[in-house]
């Protein structure tokens, strides 16, 4: 995990392999959805 500062986005998930990153918001509109876009993103990176 890699903080921001900038504006609502909270940080990255960073993928160590390829190094892709996608954007945490620390103020997502909804919750339930920005979880399971993180938790897609670990699936499709893991073992990288």
């Amino acid at each position: 995990m890699e903080e921001s500062k900038n504006g609502h986005r909270w940080g990255w998930v960073i993928c160590c392999g390829c190094k892709d990153k996608e954007t945490v918001s620390g103020t997502p509109k909804n919750a339930g959805t920005e979880a399971k876009r993180v938790r897609q993103f670990i699936r499709q990176h893991k073992g990288h």
